[in-house]
């Protein structure tokens, strides 16, 4: 079982993806403030952090590269910016995903970055 941590300012996309991640076997904590979900990164280790680019990503990947913890972070957007792609990756995301995408791509992904997923 993957422990994951959904971070997302808007309730519906983070309570899907918490969804989409809960009917692939996984554990899901949600936050929609970013200072908790990296308290929760350093409290519980999660395997899988998935964060919405509009949530303050910069400070999210450089707390969890603190951490003890060496989680997969997929980074999602709707926009196709060049610098928040590069710029996520550099600072310690796994993989960013563009939206929209749905629940086979996200598991797709997850396969991809060495998440294994329940059918």
């Amino acid at each position: 079982m993957v422990n994951c941590l959904v971070i997302d300012t808007n309730s519906l996309e983070r309570q899907k993806l918490a969804t989409w991640l809960s009917t692939m076997g996984h554990v899901c904590e949600q936050f929609s403030r970013e200072v908790e979900a990296v308290d929760a990164c350093n409290d519980n280790a999660p395997d899988l952090v998935v964060i919405s680019s509009n949530s303050s990503v910069e400070d999210v990947l450089q707390q969890i590269s603190k951490g003890p913890s060496n989680p997969v972070i997929l980074v999602y957007s709707e926009k196709t910016d060049v610098d928040q792609v590069s710029f996520s990756i550099v600072n310690g995301a796994s993989d960013v995903l563009m939206k929209p995408f749905d629940r086979d791509f996200l598991r797709f992904k997850l396969q991809q970055n060495g998440i294994s997923c329940a059918t």
